[in-house]
C-alpha cells in the first residue's frame, strides 16, 4: 500500500450508513454501527490487569489523539503475549482497526466516531455524569436554539466536573470533540442530523 495514497474510508462505518439509508431513506440519527462500540470492550480485555494503564491509555487518546508507537512492530510477527504487553497497546489498536497512522512516529483515532466512542469510555472511567446533568440544557436547546447558551451549559455541567489534573492538559482537540458529544445528542433528540445544521442557520 502506498504509504502517500488517499487515505481509506472506514468500511464498517461506511456499509452501516449505505445499509440504513437505503433501508429508511434517511441519514441515521447517529453515524456509528453499535458493533463498534464492542470494540471498546477490547480496551478494558488488554488493559484489565491494570485500571491505572486503562486511564493512562484512553487519556493519552482523548486528549491528545496520538500516542507514540515503533514502525517496526507493525511488520515484524508477534504473538498473543505481545498483543497485552502494555508496551505493544498502539500496535494492538492499530491492528484491531481503532488506530490509524498520523506518521512515522506516532498513531491517532482515525474518525470523530471513535473519538467519541473513546469520549464515551473517558467519561466512565473519570466518573463524569453526561446522561442527567444535559436534560434541561438539550431541552432548552431543542425549544430556543442558542449556540452561546448550549456552550455555557456545556462548560458548566461538564467541564466543571473534570479532575484538576486533567482540565491542566485539555486542548481544542478535547474541547470540539467533547462539545461534538453534546451537540449530537441535541440532534438525536430534535429528529434527524440534518435539524442539526437547520438550528445554527437559525441562530444566525
Amino acid at each position: 500500500m502506498d504509504p502517500e495514497g488517499e487515505a481509506l474510508y472506514n468500511s464498517t462505518i461506511l456499509i452501516y450508513f449505505l445499509r440504513y439509508f437505503v433501508q429508511y431513506r434517511e441519514f441515521p440519527k447517529r453515524l456509528i454501527d453499535l458493533n463498534l462500540k464492542v470494540d471498546l470492550a477490547w480496551v478494558r480485555r488488554l488493559t484489565a490487569s491494570n485500571p491505572q494503564l486503562t486511564a493512562a491509555f484512553v487519556d493519552q487518546l482523548t486528549l491528545r489523539n496520538r500516542i507514540r508507537y515503533d514502525e517496526v512492530f507493525l511488520i515484524e510477527k508477534f504473538d498473543v503475549s505481545q498483543f497485552f504487553n502494555p508496551s505493544f497497546f498502539p500496535i494492538s489498536f492499530f491492528y484491531l482497526g481503532m488506530l490509524t497512522k498520523e506518521d512515522d512516529f506516532n498513531l491517532r483515532l482515525p474518525n470523530l466516531n471513535l473519538r467519541q466512542i473513546f469520549v464515551e469510555y473517558f467519561n466512565e472511567l473519570h466518573q463524569i455524569d453526561v446522561s442527567t446533568r444535559y436534560a434541561e440544557v438539550m431541552q432548552t436547546f431543542v425549544n430556543e436554539p442558542n449556540l452561546e447558551r448550549l456552550f455555557a451549559g456545556y462548560w458548566t455541567h461538564y467541564i466543571s466536573q473534570l479532575p484538576e489534573a486533567i482540565f491542566q492538559q485539555v486542548n481544542e482537540n478535547f474541547y470540539r470533540t467533547t462539545f461534538f458529544e453534546l451537540s449530537a445528542a441535541v440532534t438525536s433528540r430534535v429528529g434527524s442530523p440534518g435539524m442539526w445544521n437547520a438550528l445554527i442557520h437559525k441562530v444566525r
